[in-house]
């Protein structure tokens, strides 16, 4: 953020992360902080657009929630794909519909949902965080020093 410049909805929301984080017991740690990742998005105008081709607009049927369904995402177009707009992103993502659609609640709750509310599997939670994070990355114009610490501590505890 700018330096000096006061963004009442973002402290806000660092308030309400902050309380949750220090109220959660370990497992809903995760989801307290995709919560604040969606929501830091959400705030700043970043909300992916979901259900609809950001390139040519066509509206994009999402199938069922198992983990076989997938969709073309794009952190740096800024949403999902269509068949026939997905090439034109070379790094595009496939998460699971099913994470799309955590994505979706997530960025709209005011506050961070309990962990037992999502059920996804390890695999889809893994996607939906790199999804997050990837679209965090396209949108900041520095690079994320403390990810790679967050993600070795991360790391430690799930050994």
């Amino acid at each position: 953020l700018p330096e000096h410049q006061a963004d009442e909805p973002l402290y806000q929301t660092l308030k309400i992360f902050l309380h949750h984080l220090d109220e959660a017991a370990p497992e809903q740690t995760e989801t307290v902080g995709m919560w604040f990742e969606a929501r830091y998005l959400a705030v700043h105008g970043y909300t992916p657009t979901l259900g609809k081709c950001v390139a040519c607009e066509a509206k994009i049927s999402l199938p069922p929630d198992d983990e076989t369904s997938r969709v073309a995402f794009s952190p740096q177009m800024g949403g999902t794909l269509c068949a026939s707009c997905a090439p034109r992103d070379a790094e595009r993502l496939s998460p699971p519909v099913g994470a799309l659609r955590v994505l979706h609640s997530l960025e709209r709750s005011p506050q961070p949902p309990h962990a037992g509310r999502f059920l996804l599997s390890t695999n889809a939670r893994y996607e939906l965080r790199r999804a997050l994070r990837t679209q965090l990355q396209a949108h900041l114009d520095v690079r994320l020093k403390s990810q790679k610490f967050l993600d070795e501590v991360e790391a430690t505890l799930t050994v």
